[in-house]
């Protein structure tokens, strides 16, 4: 959200609402949303199959497994 500060931070220092001449600041704002989306994707993905991370882990008796399949959840999205 900081980059978001700066940005509305910024026009207003200069008496202005945000504009193309914040391309530069905007494109970072999209690219921070869009990481956020990823992160919301891995998260909805561990957690719709955590049921079966942790059996595998429990059957396994190797709790590196619960790492694995949480890496590889991170790694889809």
């Amino acid at each position: 959200m900081q980059l978001v500060d700066e940005v509305i931070f910024a026009a207003d220092a200069a008496s202005r609402f945000p504009s193309s001449l914040d391309i530069g600041f905007l494109a970072s704002i999209k690219e921070f949303i869009n990481q956020g989306n990823r992160r919301l994707d891995a998260v909805g993905s561990i957690t719709s199959n955590a049921s079966s991370i942790v059996s595998d882990a429990i059957l396994a008796g190797d709790a590196s497994i619960l790492n694995y399949h949480c890496l590889n959840g991170l790694k889809e999205t």
